[in-house]
């Protein structure tokens, strides 16, 4: 996983694979690890390590610069770290529910978070947005949520879950809109807000394995109309867009990333 500072200047990577120990019995095998780094985008050059999570599945750089969220586990259980991006120190430790998504506010104060609906067990599956300083909740909704995007002008919160993208009040969590992709029994693994506001872009298929109804699908908030692009072959799971909003980048598991100009 990785995210890229607001100003270009910074990466951040977190967890990863590495062989097994020799002298163990996964010897040769692929292990996970949880080490997060921040890089110099234009050296190279490895800047500060943090060690703090035992386990990491998701992790953003706050819109203003200056901290890093980090969703998954620490010696203490299930936890989301919010820390310094370039101190690299732990400044809040949020312990409310188990996480796998999240997503800043543009002003950089809240966070919403919640478990995706993929994952098994007997977890409780609620949606949270909270202060990103005091760990305070404001609004607690019992659903869950592949995933989560913002709007650029801070009043809705686009949740994607099974086939849906649900449009929520920021303030309550309240629903204003819903639709349903045109895909049916893909789930919807990305969604994100074009920075102009006008575009929700999602994206989807089997999370277990590469899926043939793998799709990458934009929604104009305007007018509702609904563009799907052809050209994964399988599971789409990964969607970024430009600056501009001009174009989207789509990452599949057919081992391709995609450009689509909108």
């Amino acid at each position: 996983m990785l995210d890229c500072s607001p100003d270009g200047r910074h990466i951040v990577t977190a967890g990863g694979i590495e062989v097994g120990d020799a002298s163990s019995s996964t010897a040769g095998l692929p292990q996970t690890f949880s080490e997060v780094v921040i890089w110099d985008a234009a050296s190279g050059a490895r800047l500060v390590t943090y060690n703090g999570m035992s386990y990491i599945n998701a992790v953003a750089w706050s819109p203003d610069g200056t901290r890093i969220a980090l969703v998954g586990s620490d010696a203490d259980g299930a936890t989301i770290h919010v820390c310094d991006a370039l101190a690299g120190t732990l400044l809040l430790a949020y312990r409310q529910h188990v996480a796998s998504r999240l997503a800043w506010s543009p002003d950089s104060r809240q966070i919403v978070s919640s478990i995706d609906s993929i994952i098994g067990g007997v977890f409780t599956r609620t949606t949270r947005i909270w202060d990103s300083v005091t760990g305070h909740d404001s609004v607690v909704l019992n659903n869950s949520a592949n995933a989560l995007s913002w709007s650029p002008d801070g009043r809705f919160i686009a949740c994607g879950d099974a086939e849906v993208i649900t449009l929520r009040d920021a303030r309550t969590g309240s629903v204003t809109t819903s639709y349903k992709t045109n895909n049916d029994q893909a789930p919807v693994l990305g969604v994100a807000w074009s920075p102009d506001g006008r575009f929700i872009a999602c994206v989807g298929g089997s999370p277990q394995f590469p899926d043939p109804k793998g799709f990458v699908q934009v929604l104009e908030q305007a007018t509702g109309q609904v563009t799907s692009f052809h050209g994964h072959k399988v599971t789409v799971a990964a969607l970024a867009w430009s600056p501009d909003s001009s174009r989207l980048a789509s990452s599949s598991y057919d081992e391709t990333i995609r450009i689509w100009h909108i």
